[in-house]
C-alpha cells in the first residue's frame, strides 16, 4: 500500500489590499479580519495563527503557503475554506465548500446541506469527517490513518474517488447515501477491499459494503487525488552567472511536470499576463525581471497550487555619470578652495548601489556627498547593477580649503630700528613650502594704511628688513601674508611696536657761540630736545663740556627739563663748547654742540704808559719839544708841562677787552671812552692832578690803573 505523502503547496503572493479582500499576515488576527469583512469578502491568510475562528459571514478563506489556523466553525452559508492547515472544521451552514485543507486530531463535522468537500487530506482523527447534513458531495479526498474516516448521518450524498487507506473502520452509513458515480462507473479506493478485477478494468468485481450501503464500482488502486509537481529548470545559452541570482546572459527556461497519472496540461504566464499553454522551452533575451507562474494539470484534473520563479537578465552594464560642483576650479592653479560636492548617479534599469573610493581605499557606498580630503586625491567612481555589471571612473581634484597659519614671533612689542630681523613661522597642511607666496607689510597707524616691505619671498621663517626709509611710528604692525597654491590667504598681524630710526633733535639756546662768561659761578644751558617717538626724553640727557681738546661730563642722564645750571666753579678760563647729547627709547642718539664760548675770571691787564711814574714830559704849542725825561727823586710822580698824548696798554688773555674809560680829578673829566688805540689827548688844568684807567672785559671783569700826584703845567 502506498504511503501518504502530505502535500503543501505553496503560492507566492504580494500582500496588498484591492477592493474586498484581506491579507493576514504572520501573527495577525484572523478573527479580527473576519469582523472587518463583508459578505463576498476574500481573506489571504499567510503564516501561523493559533486561534479558533467563528465566521458568520458568507465570505472566502484562503491560506497563502502553509497557512495554519488552529480551529474553524462556520456560522454561515455560503463560506469557502481553501488551502487551510487546521485541528478541526465544523460546518454549520449551507452550500459551504472546503477544498485543499489539511485537517488532523479532530477532524470535519458538517451539519449543514449541499455542501462540497473535495481535494481535502484529514488524518490521525478519532473520525476524519462525520456528515449530517443532506445532499452533499465527497470526492477526491484522502482519509488516512483514522479511527473512523467517515460516517454519513444524513441522506442523499454522494461519495466517490476518494482514498480510505490504513483507517480502523473506513465508513458508517446510517442514512441512504450513494458511494460512487454511476455515470463512471467509478466508486473510491478501500485499502481493506479483497476482491478481485477479472478484466483488469480496474473496478472492482464484487461491491465494497459498507454497512447497508454498497460501493458498486470498488478501485481496485489508489485514486490520483495528488496534483502533479512542475519543476522550473533554467539553462543559461550564453554570457555568465551574475550576481544576486541574475543572469548576463540569454535564458532558457523549461518547465518540467511528474504525475502520478498523466499530465493533461502545464500553464504558464509571464509577469501577471494572460495563461498560455506550455510546449517548448522559453526562451529570455531581452534585460528584464521576468516573474513565471506555472502549474500543471493532470488528466484527474488535480491542479497543481501555481508555483512561480523570477528570471532577472541584465546584460548591459550601467551608465555612470558624475558632477562636480563647483563645475571647475573655485582657486588658483588648477585647485579647489573651497570644499567639492560631487553627485554621482548611474542610468541602469536595475541599478543595484553606487560606490566611491579615495585614492587606494577602500570603496565605500556612495550615500550622498562624499567628503573629500584637502590635498591631491584621485576619486574613483563605480556603479554596480544587481547582476554585478559595473562601470568605473575616476578624476583627481586637487582641494585645499584652508589658508596657510602664520605666527609672528618677531617684532613682539620691542623697539624697531635699523636693520631687524623680522621672524615668523607659517605652514599650509596641502602647500608645505609656500615658497615665493610670502609678503610682508608694514603699518605706521595701527593697519589704517599698509605699504609694501617685500614680497614673493621664500619661506625661509625669518626676514632681514631694512627699516629706514620708513615711517617711524609708536603703534607700528608687521603684516604677513602667505598664499598658497591654491590661492587661499593667510594673514597674521605682529604685535604693536615701536619703530624709531630718527635721533631725538636737540638746540642749545644757551650758551651761544662767542658768549663770554665772567666772574659768575654758574653758567645756565638751556636746550630744546625733542624726538618723534620718545616725546619726554627724561632721563636720556646727557651734558659734556669742551675745554682744552678733551669733554668732561656736566651730568649724565637727567631730565629733559630744558634748562641746566652749569657750576663753573674751579673751571680754568679759557674757551668752551657745551655737547647735548640725547638717547630715545630706541637706541637713537641725538647730538648738539655750542660753538666755542668763553670763561673769563680774569680781569684785564691796564697800564698807563705814559705818562710813565717819574718822567717829565714838554709840548708846547701843541708839540712835544723834548723826549720824556726820567727826573728820579721826584716830589712828584710825573709833571706834565703843555698837553700830553695819554697812552694806555690794556689786554685781555680770554674774553678781549671790552672798552675802556678814563678819568681825572677835574671837573668834567670822569669816564671818558677811549678807543683804540687807546690814546687819549688830556689838556689838564694847572696843578697837581690824578689819572685813573679803568678796562672792562667781554667777561665783565673790570681792572682800573691809577697814576696820582701829577703836577701839571699848562702854559
Amino acid at each position: 500500500m502506498k504511503k501518504f505523502a502530505l502535500f503543501i503547496a505553496l503560492a507566492i503572493m504580494s500582500i496588498y489590499s484591492i477592493g474586498g479582500n484581506f491579507y493576514v499576515d504572520n501573527g495577525e488576527s484572523v478573527q479580527q479580519a473576519i469582523d472587518n469583512a463583508s459578505d463576498g469578502d476574500t481573506i489571504f491568510v499567510k503564516g501561523y495563527h493559533d486561534e479558533d475562528i467563528l465566521i458568520n459571514k458568507s465570505i472566502k478563506i484562503e491560506g497563502i503557503g502553509n497557512a495554519f489556523i488552529r480551529s474553524i466553525e462556520i456560522n454561515c452559508s455560503n463560506v469557502s475554506i481553501d488551502n487551510i492547515t487546521t485541528y478541526k472544521i465544523i460546518v454549520n451552514g449551507n452550500d459551504c465548500i472546503l477544498s485543499n485543507n489539511f485537517i488532523s486530531q479532530n477532524g470535519m463535522i458538517i451539519n449543514g446541506n449541499n455542501c462540497t468537500i473535495y481535494h481535502n487530506f484529514i488524518s490521525n482523527c478519532s473520525l476524519a469527517i462525520k456528515c449530517n447534513g443532506s445532499n452533499c458531495s465527497f470526492f477526491n479526498n484522502g482519509l488516512f490513518n483514522n479511527s473512523y474516516g467517515m460516517i454519513i448521518n444524513g441522506n442523499n450524498c454522494t461519495i466517490f474517488h476518494n482514498n480510505f487507506i490504513d483507517n480502523a473502520i473506513n465508513a458508517i452509513d446510517k442514512d441512504n447515501n450513494t458511494w460512487y458515480n454511476e455515470g463512471l462507473k467509478e466508486g473510491n479506493y478501500w485499502y481493506d477491499y479483497n476482491g478481485s478485477d477479472a478484466n483488469g478494468d480496474g473496478i472492482g468485481d464484487i461491491a465494497y459494503t459498507i454497512n447497508a450501503s454498497y460501493d458498486n464500482y470498488p478501485l481496485m488502486h489508489e485514486y490520483d487525488i495528488y496534483p502533479p509537481s512542475t519543476q522550473p529548470n533554467i539553462i543559461l545559452l550564453d554570457g555568465s552567472t551574475g550576481s544576486n541570482g541574475w543572469y548576463v546572459g540569454n535564458v532558457s527556461l523549461i518547465l518540467n511536470a511528474i504525475d502520478e497519472s498523466q499530465i493533461n496540461h502545464t500553464f504558464y504566464c509571464i509577469n501577471n499576463g494572460s495563461w498560455n499553454i506550455y510546449q517548448q522551452a522559453i526562451n529570455f533575451t531581452l534585460d528584464g525581471i521576468y516573474f513565471i507562474e506555472f502549474y500543471s494539470v493532470d488528466i484527474n484534473q488535480n491542479y497543481e497550487m501555481p508555483k512561480n520563479v523570477t528570471i532577472k537578465i541584465d546584460k548591459t552594464k550601467p551608465l555612470l555619470n558624475y558632477t562636480i560642483f563647483p563645475p571647475a576650479p573655485t582657486g588658483k592653479n588648477g585647485w579647489y578652495n573651497r570644499s567639492v560636492e560631487i553627485s554621482l548617479n548611474a542610468i541602469d534599469d536595475f541599478l543595484d548601489a553606487l560606490y566611491y573610493k579615495i585614492d587606494n581605499g577602500t570603496w565605500k557606498p556612495y550615500e550622498g556627498y562624499p567628503l573629500v580630503p584637502d590635498g591631491i586625491h584621485k576619486i574613483y567612481f563605480k556603479a554596480v547593477d544587481k547582476a554585478g555589471n559595473y562601470d568605473i571612473d575616476n578624476i583627481t581634484l586637487k582641494i585645499d580649503t584652508q589658508s596657510p597659519s602664520i605666527t609672528i614671533q618677531k617684532p613682539n612689542g620691542s623697539y624697531v630700528k635699523s636693520i631687524y630681523k623680522i621672524k615668523y613661522n607659517a605652514t599650509d597642511a596641502v602647500d608645505s613650502s609656500l615658497d615665493g607666496n610670502i609678503s610682508i607689510y608694514y603699518s605706521y597707524d595701527n593697519g589704517s594704511h599698509w605699504e609694501i616691505v617685500a614680497a614673493n619671498l621664500n619661506n625661509s621663517g625669518t626676514y632681514e628688513w631694512n627699516t629706514h626709509g620708513f615711517n617711524d611710528s609708536s603703534n607700528a604692525i608687521i603684516k604677513i601674508v602667505a598664499e598658497d597654491d591654491a590661492g587661499n590667504v593667510g594673514t597674521a598681524l605682529s604685535n604693536n611696536f615701536i619703530l624709531d630710526n630718527t635721533p631725538p633733535s636737540i638746540n642749545i639756546t644757551s650758551p651761544k657761540s662767542g658768549e663770554t662768561f665772567g666772574g659768575n659761578e654758574t653758567i645756565e644751558i638751556t636746550w630744546i630736545a625733542y624726538d618723534t617717538v620718545d616725546h619726554d626724553l627724561n632721563g636720556d640727557i646727557y651734558i659734556f663740556y669742551y675745554f682744552n681738546g678733551e669733554w668732561y661730563y656736566v651730568v649724565n642722564g637727567t631730565e629733559n627739563d630744558g634748562s641746566y645750571t652749569f657750576a663753573t666753579s674751579g673751571l680754568h678760563d679759557g674757551e668752551y663748547k657745551i655737547k647735548i647729547i640725547a638717547i630715545d627709547d630706541a637706541g637713537n642718539v641725538g647730538t648738539a654742540t655750542t660753538g666755542n664760548f668763553t670763561i673769563d675770571r680774569t680781569p684785564p691787564s691796564v697800564y698807563i704808559s705814559k705818562p710813565l711814574k717819574g718822567f717829565l714830559y714838554v709840548n708846547i704849542l701843541g708839540r712835544e719839544m723834548l723826549p720824556p725825561i726820567p727826573l728820579p727823586n721826584l716830589v712828584y710822580n710825573a709833571i706834565i708841562v703843555g698837553k700830553i698824548t695819554v697812552e694806555i696798554e690794556v689786554s685781555d688773555q680770554y674774553s678781549g677787552v671790552q672798552h675802556v674809560v678814563a678819568s681825572t680829578d677835574e671837573a668834567g673829566m670822569k669816564n671818558i671812552t677811549v678807543e683804540k688805540p687807546y690814546q687819549w689827548i688830556w689838556n689838564p688844568s694847572f696843578g697837581v692832578h690824578w689819572l685813573k684807567v679803568t678796562a672792562w672785559d667781554n667777561a665783565g671783569n673790570v681792572n682800573s690803573y691809577k697814576l696820582d700826584n701829577i703836577w701839571c703845567i699848562n702854559i
